[in-house]
């Protein structure tokens, strides 16, 4: 069966129903076992099953060895599991293997790495109660967690009815998360495609007037700054969809954004953008990193922080894909986070404290970090969608001075959306709350589910649903 969106929602409220008539824990992880085998099978075919549950088997192995040896299990276990993503994915400096070229995007290996790790390390410090291979494999093999996370952990699943009752809130949320994959991220992704195609036309005309070289990089930084948003739509849509589908099943997932847009700083961005991929990063490498560099440099003390931030980020960018691109990525986003930590710093120590406080007070001046911060995304995420000898390309020609000056037109749009956005939205605000403090909020949402499907009907009518994937499933 091909994979689309609108089977997998429809799967998704089938088996969330089901799940949810589950009387008992064990009648529950069963059937949610058979559900998620039913899935991979339906879907990717038997012989990612196969591949899946050969991973499943490894990992529970290293699982119980981490529990009979302890720490020391650690280090060859992760060996091992690095070294499995690494062929799984196919990154270029690993022999092809034409059976696998597809299996690290299309059945979430990258996810189950993360819960691998994850237990592992758990169980040789016993810092985790032992988890049983029916509750191990729903964990990693979880239809709801297995394309795109978010990233859980063992205890985000183990109570089995988390949600207690099923709200219309639940149900909205699925629908909204339909409406942002299908409807609105179609014509976003549009947009970031006639940028592109108006780029590339300005770009075979063949001449190199610094006109020329301004509407080439303008189209090119512009249809990242498309796709970024397009990304959000898509990828958070995602979320809605398996976050409403667990509610509704009974599970409490966790959630992976918080309005990452109206962040004024990277770092601030990155504690709301994936924020289930920042924690397992945060928790699995850059603290002990920053442990280890703690103790064995003591002298370098100023630098942990530093080293540690950039080393992590580099490694959020080479995870991303397999290609020599995402590695450079990992390096803008690394160099990013260290500019980012340093910068406060650097201005209490020049202006003081309580006047750097002051400053970060003023909306004006938020609008302008935000603007900052949404063009360095889109300037740092073009090699999600650019391909790599291209990228390559594209940075030889951003370091002529046409580069920084679409940089700073891109800044300064983003700032003028920011203010009219903020200002919106004081108003509209105050007002949506008003609505449902009087109203009730399970009145408004089942006010809204019907507007939310009947949207995504118009957009099917329409033929604006061309995505018929998860964007985030590809890395």
């Amino acid at each position: 069966m091909t994979f689309t969106i609108p089977l997998f929602v429809g799967f998704g409220l089938i088996a969330a129903l089901v799940l949810r008539q589950m009387p008992t824990r064990a009648a529950f992880l069963v059937a949610a076992n058979l559900i998620n085998l039913g899935f991979v099978w339906l879907f990717f075919g038997p012989f990612a099953l196969a591949i899946l549950l050969g991973i499943a088997a490894l990992g529970l192995t290293l699982v119980r060895l981490g529990e009979v040896y302890g720490p020391r299990a650690i280090g060859p276990s992760l060996a091992l599991i690095v070294i499995l993503f690494v062929v799984i994915k196919q990154y270029p400096f690993v022999p092809r293997l034409d059976s696998l070229t597809s299996m690290g995007a299309v059945a979430g290996v990258s996810y189950i790495v993360f819960r691998l790790i994850h237990l592992v390390i758990d169980a040789a410090e016993k810092a985790a109660p032992r988890i049983n291979s029916i509750e191990f494999l729903n964990f990693n093999l979880s239809f709801l967690t297995l394309l795109s996370g978010p990233i859980t952990r063992h205890q985000d699943m183990e109570d089995w009815r988390a949600v207690e009752t099923v709200r219309m809130h639940d149900l909205l949320r699925v629908a909204w998360g339909l409406l942002k994959v299908a409807a609105l991220s179609p014509p976003i992704f549009a947009l970031h495609q006639l940028l592109l195609d108006k780029g590339a036309a300005v770009s075979a005309a063949g001449k190199s007037d610094t006109s020329t070289l301004l509407q080439i990089d303008g189209g090119t930084l512009f249809a990242g700054a498309a796709w970024f948003v397009y990304l959000y739509f898509n990828f958070s849509g995602y979320m809605d969809i398996v976050i409403g589908l667990g509610r509704i099943a009974g599970v409490e997932l966790p959630e992976n954004f918080n309005r990452p847009f109206r962040a004024n700083s990277f770092l601030q961005f990155w504690n709301r953008w994936h924020m289930t991929l920042s924690f397992w990063f945060r928790t699995y490498v850059f603290s002990p990193m920053f442990k280890m560099l703690y103790h064995r440099i003591p002298g370098w003390r100023a630098w942990h922080s530093h080293i540690s931030l950039f080393l992590t980020f580099l490694l959020v960018g080479a995870w991303h894909g397999t290609t020599w691109s995402f590695p450079v990525c990992g390096l803008i986003l690394g160099i990013g986070a260290v500019v980012n930590e340093s910068y406060p710093k650097m201005m209490s120590h020049l202006i003081g404290k309580q006047p750097l406080k002051k400053i970060n007070g003023h909306f004006a001046y938020q609008c302008v970090c935000f603007g900052l911060t949404f063009a360095f995304f889109s300037f740092a995420f073009i090699p999600f969608w650019m391909p790599e000898h291209s990228y390559f390309s594209f940075l030889h020609h951003f370091a002529h001075p046409a580069g920084p000056v679409v940089f700073i037109a891109l800044w300064a749009g983003a700032m003028i959306y920011i203010c009219a956005f903020r200002l919106a939205e004081s108003v509209i605000v105050p007002v949506t709350q008003r609505l449902i403090d009087g109203v009730g909020a399970e009145r408004v949402h089942a006010a809204l589910l019907p507007v939310v499907a009947n949207a995504i009907l118009l957009a099917a009518l329409l033929n604006y649903g061309q995505v018929q994937t998860f964007v985030y499933q590809t890395y």
